[in-house]
């Protein structure tokens, strides 16, 4: 039997999903300006001005903290529901569910959302999620984190941890970004994916789209590139 992990956003999905997923929060409890400010935030963070636990932070102050479980829980079915087909990566996910047919063992390894994430099950039958972890209190939502995101070398250290005890003919792992270096180079077979715009402006417009419209507006124009990846 063997391993086989994929990252979730930019992997499975073609979008990075905090912001579709602000959005949608946003528009369904009227939160625009809380989505205003996190557009700066997504912003911030990809130009390196803030961390990735900073901006998923800040995310769960603007959005989870205070709310149910079981309100948040109903939110993000809904966005799966209604979005899935819109933002998934056609090629990968074929990919994902035929190592499901050919009997592997397949994980979710994320540095998204615990919350978020686990609607997955819903969708395909998965081995198991691993993702970042929030915390709540008597059923609602604390706005804090449990230790630190799912990414680099948490997510490597999560999967050591899944082959302590028990043994895989081969370890195969799919990712996009250097979040999931790591962890390709670990496993015996790693593959990169790669999302291609036809040209800058197309990609720039869709990300445009994306950002005032919404993941039903967003144009998904792109070809995917999977290829054996190779630590430097």
């Amino acid at each position: 039997m063997n391993l086989v992990v994929f990252d979730f956003d930019k992997t499975i999905t073609c979008v990075d999903t905090l912001l579709p997923l602000a959005h949608f929060f946003s528009m369904e409890n009227g939160k625009r300006t809380a989505y205003i400010c996190f557009a700066a935030i997504i912003i911030s963070f990809k130009l390196g001005l803030i961390s990735d636990y900073d901006m998923k932070r800040l995310f769960l102050k603007l959005f989870v903290k205070g709310e149910s479980e079981s309100t948040i829980g109903s939110l993000c079915s809904k966005f799966f529901v209604k979005h899935f087909k819109c933002i998934v990566n056609k090629k990968v996910f074929a990919l994902l569910k035929n190592h499901i047919s050919a009997g592997d063992k397949v994980y979710i390894v994320t540095s998204n959302f615990d919350f978020f994430v686990r609607h997955l099950f819903e969708l395909i039958p998965l081995a198991g999620i691993i993702s970042t972890k929030t915390d709540q209190a008597g059923g609602f939502f604390s706005g804090n984190l449990v230790g630190h995101p799912c990414d680099r070398v948490e997510k490597l250290n999560c999967v050591l941890d899944l082959c302590r005890n028990s043994h895989y003919d081969l370890k195969i792992g799919y990712g996009d970004s250097k979040g999931d270096y790591k962890l390709l180079s670990y496993c015996e077979r790693g593959y990169l994916v790669t999302c291609k715009y036809p040209n800058s402006i197309k990609r720039m417009l869709s990300l445009l789209t994306m950002l005032i419209r919404g993941v039903k507006r967003m144009n998904t124009e792109f070809c995917t590139e999977v290829a054996p990846f190779r630590s430097n």
